[in-house]
């Protein structure tokens, strides 16, 4: 499954080509947009949905002295509009709140969890597996937790650790 429309991935497709012909790196490209290494894989990526911004291709069409219009389709592409689907939304946030709840209510917390080690832990049902679970849906659903005081975080170093109180 993409996470990118037809439109987007001929963009996507485009920019490699052009990186590739101008014997650019993916780290080239990260130094002059000033992001990193990993957000241009991520970019070239197909099952992921970050993309470059206007301005991103426009910075690196300005450092190969080409026009930004080589990035984009030649041609519009027919393909119908994404659709916000706010009941698939309310169902999978409600999903994921749900695992949370049943690792609170097992002694998943008596010990201090990452979100990575949460991630994990609910990734061994396959309905979460399938929902291919991101640091920000289990920190959406942490948060509100936090402050009724069901867990408390901790901040180690640049991560945060849940635990019970």
């Amino acid at each position: 499954m993409t996470k990118k429309s037809q439109y987007e991935l001929e963009i996507v497709k485009n920019s490699i080509q052009i990186r590739n012909s101008y014997n650019k790196s993916q780290s080239y490209f990260a130094m002059l947009l000033n992001v990193s290494e990993g957000y241009i894989g991520h970019v070239e990526n197909p099952k992921r949905p970050e993309m470059y911004t206007h301005d991103q291709l426009n910075a690196i069409a300005f450092d190969l002295g080409i026009s930004p219009r080589l990035f984009y389709p030649d041609i519009a592409i027919d393909q119908p509009l994404p659709k916000r689907d706010a009941q698939a939304k309310l169902e999978r946030t409600n999903l994921i709140k749900l695992g949370v709840d049943n690792l609170i209510n097992s002694n998943f917390f008596d010990s201090k969890k990452s979100i990575k080690e949460i991630i994990v832990e609910l990734n061994q049902q396959d309905s979460y597996l399938k929902l291919d679970l991101t640091n920000k849906d289990l920190t959406d659903i942490l948060r509100p937790i936090v402050k009724l005081n069901t867990l408390k975080s901790v901040k180690v170093g640049t991560r945060n650790y849940y635990s019970k109180r």
